[in-house]
């Protein structure tokens, strides 16, 4: 069973509650709450092995994007917006340098006088 949450909720949820003004109301606020938590319990699961699921795939492939995309059967533009929403850089994790880009002349020394 799928919650959502909004902020009508949870601000329904947070106000403190007095247990002599209905006795129903605590037993359907308490089951909101476990419901609640239960909800932000498996996205955060969801999300941890999302996360560790395309990493694996990255490591596996040497960091290459394109390639991992079409593991993950998704578009390499899909692929980049699920690395900025789980917060991962795969920068830090390629072990080679990039190839420096083209018409750009790698800086040369100044000749001497002779």
């Amino acid at each position: 069973m799928a919650v959502r949450l909004d902020l009508q909720t949870a601000a329904q949820l947070s106000q403190p509650f007095s247990h002599t003004s209905n006795p129903n109301s605590w037993s359907s606020r308490r089951s909101d709450f476990i419901q609640l938590v239960i909800c932000y319990a498996v996205s955060f699961t969801v999300r941890e092995f999302k996360k560790q699921f395309v990493l694996t795939v990255l490591r596996d492939l040497d960091c290459n994007e394109t390639k991992a995309a079409r593991v993950l059967r998704m578009h390499r533009n899909t692929l980049a917006r699920t690395l900025s929403e789980l917060d991962l850089d795969i920068r830090a994790l390629r072990k080679t340098k990039r190839r420096p880009v083209r018409g750009v002349d790698p800086p040369r020394q100044k000749k001497l006088a002779s």
